[in-house]
């Protein structure tokens, strides 16, 4: 007797889905968690290429009253395989009051001016002290970051921003 094809019941095809949907929110749920962790340890993907260690730090800010404002700013990055130098390009950026949008106040480096690594070094480090701080005002670091080879070649790049300092940060 020839078997006869069955259809399952749509009870047991929506429970099916049921479960396969919840197992896509448990990933991406573990998926969104594992981002958030990796943002704010700074170990992000580049924007093309292998996960890479990368930071915008804002060390101290000073906004005292009547004395002097200042604002201290550092990037790190470690190398990854493959890495001969590194590179780091800080910009320090700042909001007017009622402003809202940032723009560049100081390059640190001219424009275009990459600060360097030595070769061979697995840890780099940048740090930018900025002075006389306009009151009411809030300033940030827009850092890129560059991982070359032995030829010079870029691979991997990558851009963080510092928390901000601004009035009442102390």
């Amino acid at each position: 007797m020839p078997c006869k094809a069955t259809r399952p019941h749509p009870r047991a095809l929506l429970a099916g889905f049921a479960a396969a949907a919840a197992f896509c929110g448990v990933c991406d749920n573990a998926l969104a968690r594992h981002r958030q962790s990796a943002a704010a340890h700074g170990r992000r993907r580049a924007s093309h290429g292998p996960l890479v260690s990368a930071s915008a730090l804002l060390e101290d800010c000073v906004d005292s009253q009547g004395g002097p404002r200042y604002g201290m700013f550092a990037a790190e990055m470690t190398a990854i395989e493959g890495t001969s130098t590194m590179a780091i390009d800080m910009r320090i950026e700042q909001r007017r009051e009622g402003a809202s949008a940032f723009h560049v106040v100081s390059a640190g480096n001219a424009p275009g001016r990459w600060r360097r690594s030595a070769p061979g070094v697995t840890a780099f480090r940048d740090v930018k002290q900025v002075t006389n701080l306009h009151r009411f005002e809030e300033y940030r670091a827009a850092v890129r970051f560059l991982w070359l080879n032995e030829a010079g070649e870029v691979i991997a790049a990558a851009r963080r921003m510092s928390p901000i300092c601004g009035p009442g940060q102390s």
